[in-house]
């Protein structure tokens, strides 16, 4: 419940995030479309609008996950939030590159006052990479999240203020077109790491391996049952856990409910990221040392047998 409750502020927090990027890109756009023809301004201002996409995807992602109907297939709706990184990662990457070569033949210096669009988007960044800095604890879903602008864009962005600056100062329209190109290549760097990730992500490749060794540390230590092996599977910023354990052989279907139902919540109460939590019991060894037939045991807990079964 509690874990619910937390991603259900953090798709509030999304919302908030969408809508402060969607406005910041648009603004942009207007910029460029009624003021001034800046490739700065425009490269700058479609980052910030597919940024907004992807926090729109994020909330949609978290609605999902703290609804009241959520069941199995639900779950695969978590990965839109891979297929949407990759379609925005694609944009981004074909608008760069065709505005490279207006770029390189580019004469004429963006004035100096339109710095203070990009001392805004360095604010905002900024601002957005205390959350992630916030909520990072909370696992995956704001650091992973596929266009977070973290602290590194709010530096590079007062950088690029201060370098417009400087090329009006100097009267060097070089210095804002390396810059434009600089930020060109930053962009398709990011995009093209999105892209990859993404795609291992739908492929369960890319699972994160050191969550393994996470689970089986909790489950031995708080439970003292031996893990056999563990299963993740993605699904989005979210992982989904299958998890064999060995039990006594000789074990009754109460004390195995009881005790699955402890690792269970031990789990998803220490790992943020984990959504889903399979846990299959295996007996220690092949003999069966109870002196109880199997039907006797479902005879003496039918409640329980049915549960299980």
């Amino acid at each position: 419940v509690k874990k619910i409750v937390r991603f259900y502020r953090m798709a509030n927090l999304f919302k908030i995030l969408f809508i402060s990027s969607l406005t910041y890109g648009l603004l942009g756009m207007l910029l460029y479309s009624l003021v001034v023809k800046s490739n700065l301004i425009l490269i700058d201002s479609i980052l910030w609008i597919l940024d907004s996409i992807t926090y729109l995807t994020l909330f949609i992602v978290l609605r999902v996950v703290t609804s009241k109907t959520l069941n199995g297939r639900r779950y695969e709706l978590l990965r839109v939030e891979d297929i949407s990184s990759i379609f925005i990662a694609v944009i981004t990457i074909s608008v760069v590159i065709y505005l490279i070569p207006s770029t390189l033949v580019n004469t004429e210096i963006t004035s100096s006052e339109f710095s203070l669009y990009l001392i805004g988007s360095g604010i905002l960044s900024y601002i957005f990479s205390k959350y992630v800095l916030r909520y990072g604890k909370y696992g995956k879903v704001l650091i992973k999240s596929t266009a977070v602008k973290t602290s590194l864009d709010a530096l590079i962005e007062f950088v690029n203020s201060i370098a417009l600056i400087l090329s009006n100062i100097l009267q060097l329209v070089v210095i804002e077109n390396l810059l434009v190109l600089a930020i060109s290549v930053y962009a398709v760097k990011c995009s093209v790491n999105v892209i990859k990730e993404s795609i291992f992500n739908l492929l369960d490749i890319n699972y994160p391996r050191h969550l393994k060794y996470r689970i089986i540390n909790i489950v031995e230590k708080n439970t003292n049952v031996s893990v056999k092996k563990v299963l993740l599977r993605n699904l989005g910023s979210f992982v989904e856990v299958e998890l064999w354990v060995k039990l006594p052989s000789n074990a009754t279907l109460r004390t195995t409910q009881v005790l699955i139902s402890s690792i269970t919540r031990e789990v998803l109460i220490k790992i943020p990221e984990v959504i889903k939590v399979l846990v299959v019991a295996i007996p220690d060894k092949a003999g069966v040392t109870s002196k109880e037939s199997i039907l006797q045991i479902l005879n003496t807990q039918p409640s329980v047998a049915k549960l299980n079964t």
